[in-house]
């Protein structure tokens, strides 16, 4: 609609879900994709990420420090072969705290994606936090200061707090999704 008034968020440029920036990916069967993505990759400390992402990251990373707040990205890409290893051993960890196989893989899919689904082989999900510890993140500095900031990078929260009904997952105050400014 051209009706501004009726759209809270002003006169927002169309999207398309084929927008490399939009690609969508999640539990949904529809929401897949069936091979590595070829896409340029930056590397930061130990982790790769989508090279248009790492610029913005890098810019978001930077303004923080200049406020104090010091941005630790623990995860970036993962190719196909990385994300089923991690997903494997998850669902082993649950097998092994006494559940059963439909119980671990249940459990593991609060927090782990399939591989083929999961954001993280995109190169523009990012995985952010402190250098201590992933325990509380919302509490601390860097998540208030990325909660206020973060959209002005082209990044957003994906996995929000009360909506797991929405987007599958559990609240991962760390996991944040480069879509662009726009």
């Amino acid at each position: 609609s051209s009706d501004v008034s009726s759209d809270p968020y002003g006169d927002l440029p169309e999207g398309k879900l084929s927008d490399w920036n939009l690609i969508l990916l999640n539990h949904e069967e529809d929401n897949k994709i069936d091979g590595e993505l070829d896409f340029e990759k930056v590397k930061f400390a130990t982790q790769y990420v989508d090279s248009r992402a790492g610029e913005a990251y890098k810019a978001m990373a930077d303004a923080a420090k200049q406020e104090g707040v010091t941005l630790y990205l623990r995860s970036g890409y993962r190719s196909i072969s990385e994300q089923q290893t991690n997903y494997n051993a998850n669902v082993q960890r649950e097998i092994n705290r006494g559940n059963s196989k439909e119980e671990a893989v249940r459990l593991t899919n609060l927090y782990y994606t399939v591989p083929g689904h999961s954001e993280h082989q995109t190169g523009l999900a990012l995985d952010i936090n402190v250098a201590s510890s992933s325990a509380h993140f919302e509490n601390t500095p860097a998540f208030a200061w990325l909660k206020e900031h973060c959209a002005q990078y082209g990044f957003i929260l994906r996995y929000g707090q009360g909506k797991e009904d929405i987007t599958g997952y559990r609240f991962e105050p760390w996991h944040y999704r480069y879509v662009g400014v726009e």
